[in-house]
């Protein structure tokens, strides 16, 4: 996904999330914008016991919803939350597959750069003490 023309998004003023004009509140303004996390300490992307549907949001399990993981309690997450946490998982694949690609051939072309530089570096040198041999002799 394309990132968005500068004037068509809003950067949050305490972390680098970015959010289309579109998706935020139509209260929110450049020089004031913040997102959910930071405008709401009780804001959370994903299933929330105070959701009035929680119980018909819920995803059923074998022992309805009563699992724990190493002795403490398990919070089940709605299927809305889980398809929204696979997407972002998918997203950050893409976006750091990219990253990495980008690192991988800048580290090529300055390993190139190097070995270039090397060879023109020693090709000097080779070039002045051949003059130097010509003044001794």
């Amino acid at each position: 996904m394309p990132l968005p023309l500068p004037i068509d998004r809003l950067v949050c003023l305490n972390c680098p999330s970015i959010a289309h004009r579109s998706c935020v509140p139509p209260d929110s303004s450049a020089p004031s914008f913040l997102c959910p996390p930071y405008s709401n300490p009780n804001f959370s992307y994903f299933f929330s016991d105070f959701d009035l549907d929680a119980k018909t949001k819920r995803i059923k399990t074998k022992d309805k919803g009563n699992s724990s993981l190493r002795g403490h309690n398990e919070k089940a997450i709605d299927k809305e939350s889980t398809k929204v946490l696979l997407a972002a998982a998918r997203i950050a694949t893409v976006l750091m597959n990219k990253v990495a690609a980008t690192a991988q051939a800048d580290a090529k072309k300055r390993i190139k750069d190097a070995s270039l530089a090397k060879k023109k570096a020693k090709e000097a040198l080779e070039h002045q003490s051949g003059y130097a041999l010509c003044w001794v002799y």
